[in-house]
């Protein structure tokens, strides 16, 4: 899997859990969509 600095990624079976991990607020950033979005890539592959 890859490697996150705003976000948790587990998959387990056809399960994925993404967590945003990025204190104090979780708040979006260009960095944390960016991350989102290849954790959705990740996770669908």
């Amino acid at each position: 899997m890859g490697e996150y600095q705003n976000i948790n990624l587990a998959v387990e079976g056809r399960t994925a859990i993404i967590t945003i991990d990025h204190p104090p607020a979780n708040a979006l950033n260009t960095a944390t969509v960016q991350e989102l979005a290849a954790a959705f890539d990740e996770a669908t592959a």
